[in-house]
């Protein structure tokens, strides 16, 4: 895989294969209320653009699990 790592942002890569990246934030979610924030939700859509942009073969998959946003990016 690539590196990512000028992509990411505020996202931390929580997992990397030679074909997937696992990046992962909470940093605007509420986790009182377990509730992704928006600006997180926000910038996955950002990252995942400019991703597509330079590498448009790239499957990529963004989720939201209580104040967690996760975005999933697997070569090919």
């Amino acid at each position: 895989m690539v590196s990512l790592e000028s992509f990411k942002s505020w996202f931390d890569i929580e997992e990397e294969s030679e074909n997937e990246v696992l990046m992962s934030t909470r940093q605007n979610g509420n986790v009182g209320d377990g509730t992704y924030g928006q600006q997180d939700l926000d910038k996955a859509r950002e990252i995942k653009e400019n991703i597509l942009n330079q590498y448009p073969s790239f499957d990529i998959n963004i989720e939201t699990t209580d104040e967690w946003v996760s975005i999933l990016v697997k070569n090919g």
